[in-house]
């Protein structure tokens, strides 16, 4: 991130248990964070983290204050309801935002086109919206947000565990989705050990900052 912005204040949702807060602070940046689990909450706030539990979308509609100048939503607007509103009500109300840090699961990855139905993304009542490259690109440009920069990134241990549960309900083996431990216990964390030395490969990520423009007269919705 700090290659092209600098941000001064870093508004992280969905931050879990405040690992990119715990980075964030080694490089003297102000961060906080939104998470929805109140476990994950809990935890990151033990930790001298400063984490909010709640609803990010129900927030904003009920005028949420930030100073943050720079968002980041990592694999978050696959979970929103309504991402353009969102990303739009981000633009119109919050003119203090200036960035926005996004990766979400590529529709047109390899993985996908190779796993078909049992592609890890494929996640029926938590992930309502799929992504493109350019229809990503289309949704920011639609609420007024301009595209930096853009890249891709390969896998992580949780997308081959969600993998292997969407193979699973294939043969109609019920998974525990509230014990998570029974599927991303040590194997996994061998496999996220690995996967996060190929990180740089593969296309199963976008990874996209946006910006917001310059000029004030910029079209938006």
């Amino acid at each position: 991130m700090q290659p092209i912005i600098r941000p001064n204040k870093v508004l992280e949702v969905g931050c879990m248990f405040g690992d990119l807060l715990a980075v964030l602070d080694e490089f003297s940046i102000s961060a906080s964070g939104i998470e929805l689990d109140e476990f994950a909450t809990i935890t990151a706030c033990n930790e001298g983290r400063e984490v909010l539990a709640g609803n990010f979308e129900i927030l904003l509609r009920e005028n949420f204050d930030t100073e943050a100048d720079t968002i980041v939503l990592v694999h978050c607007l696959e979970h929103f309801s309504d991402p353009q509103n969102v990303l739009s009500t981000l633009f119109r109300k919050y003119p203090n935002v200036v960035y926005i840090l996004i990766v979400v699961p590529n529709f047109d990855s390899q993985l996908r086109r190779v796993l078909g139905r049992y592609w890890g993304s494929f996640q029926i009542g938590t992930h309502y919206h799929h992504f493109t490259p350019n229809s990503l690109n289309a949704l920011l440009t639609s609420t007024g947000w301009s595209v930096k920069a853009q890249k891709f990134a390969g896998p992580d241990s949780i997308f081959f565990g969600a993998t292997f549960i969407n193979f699973l309900m294939r043969f109609n083996v019920r998974v525990d989705l509230n014990k998570p431990q029974q599927f991303f216990s040590f194997p996994m964390k061998i496999l996220g050990f690995i996967l996060s030395k190929l990180k740089k490969f593969g296309n199963e990520e976008i990874w996209c900052i946006a910006r917001r423009p310059i000029n004030p007269t910029a079209q938006h919705r």
